[in-house]
């Protein structure tokens, strides 16, 4: 909700904002549009109209670490958008398709929501990824690669250095690089300014994606506890997207396939549990797209895994926010129902 030309409060159960963390600040007071003051319910100024909304949850917008938007018609963007929107998402980090969907989606959308694109996930030719990006054969087919995502606009490089877990099987399926070429793309492209987010699945490859420089990890399905506290050492971020592991179960798979998924989603679930415990930073990503990962719901089941992970729902609904509120801001929040603190 939005509010202009008027000074008023909002009173929930609990606000997320850094200034009133750890403390019984519920209350916002807004002055023509924007944040004046973040203050307790007793301290309400006389006077001044109060929205009362008990038991709920007043936020900033949320943030999307990892989805993909669908390669259909333009206007299938703004449904997108509304469906995001709809579940309090109004950033998302786009990580990559074989079209470049994510920039065309970023252009249409500009003023309207945040999106911050990668483009085309970046792949080893022959190997997984042929669906969420481009196929490079070499470091300097990789640099050219990286040359046309610059010059397409995007904000950020993928990479994709592994396969994807295959529950039939047991197994991570073949993908990534060679690791010298990792550590010649990552350094390529930190050096011209943007930060590499990698796809890496299994204890080696997301050992070798952390020690070669990634800003971030995507799934780090197996990532084992040296590894976790490498991340914490060199911040980089973990976006295990766990509610996506899950997810596969809705697939018709056997039900040996089904029992090696659930152990391996129950691993995944500790591993997050460990790198809170560790103080890496773990941020929420849906890996929406596909028709089994449906646009803001399964954001918000993601949300859910993080808490049940272990982590307390004011520290998800933080790292989920966009930013906390703060004064000075404009008062664009969300009223939210306070139901992931009942799991």
């Amino acid at each position: 909700m939005s509010a202009y030309n008027q000074r008023m409060v909002i009173r929930g159960g609990r606000v997320i904002s850094s200034g009133a963390r750890g403390a019984n600040n519920n209350t916002i007071l807004i002055n023509d549009g924007s944040i004046e003051d973040i203050i307790p319910a007793d301290a309400v100024p006389r006077q001044v109209n109060v929205c009362d909304f008990p038991g709920h949850v007043i936020s900033p917008y949320l943030c999307d670490y990892h989805l993909h938007f669908p390669a259909l018609e333009r206007n299938s963007f703004a449904r997108v958008a509304e469906r995001l929107l709809a579940h309090g998402i109004g950033k998302a980090y786009e990580c990559g398709d074989a079209a470049g969907t994510g920039l065309k989606a970023k252009k249409e959308l500009c003023g309207n929501r945040d999106v911050v694109s990668a483009g085309q996930g970046l792949y080893k030719t022959g190997a997984y990824g042929k669906y969420r990006g481009r196929g490079v054969t070499g470091i300097e087919d990789a640099r050219r690669a990286i040359e046309a995502l610059i010059s397409g606009g995007v904000d950020y490089i993928k990479i994709v250095h592994s396969g994807i877990y295959d529950p039939q099987a047991d197994r991570i399926t073949e993908g990534g690089f060679e690791r010298s070429e990792l550590r010649e793309m990552i350094a390529y492209a930190q050096d011209n300014g943007l930060r590499v987010f990698c796809h890496a699945n299994g204890a080696a490859a997301v050992r070798e994606a952390v020690e070669e420089g990634a800003s971030a990890v995507i799934h780090g399905l197996h990532v084992s506890d040296d590894t976790l506290s490498e991340m914490h050492d060199k911040k980089v971020l973990f976006i295990p997207a766990l509610q996506a592991f899950r997810s596969i179960g809705r697939l018709p798979i056997s039900s040996a396939a089904k029992n090696n998924l659930e152990r391996a989603t129950d691993g995944h679930l500790a591993a997050v549990s460990r790198a809170y415990e560790k103080v890496v930073t773990v941020l929420p990503g849906s890996d929406a797209g596909p028709q089994a990962i449906p646009y803001g719901a399964s954001f918000i089941d993601e949300l859910r895994l993080i808490v049940k992970a272990g982590i307390s729902y004011d520290e998800v609904m933080n790292i989920a926010s966009v930013s906390p509120l703060e004064r000075s801001q404009q008062a664009d929040l969300l009223i939210l129902e306070d139901s992931l603190s009942d799991m």
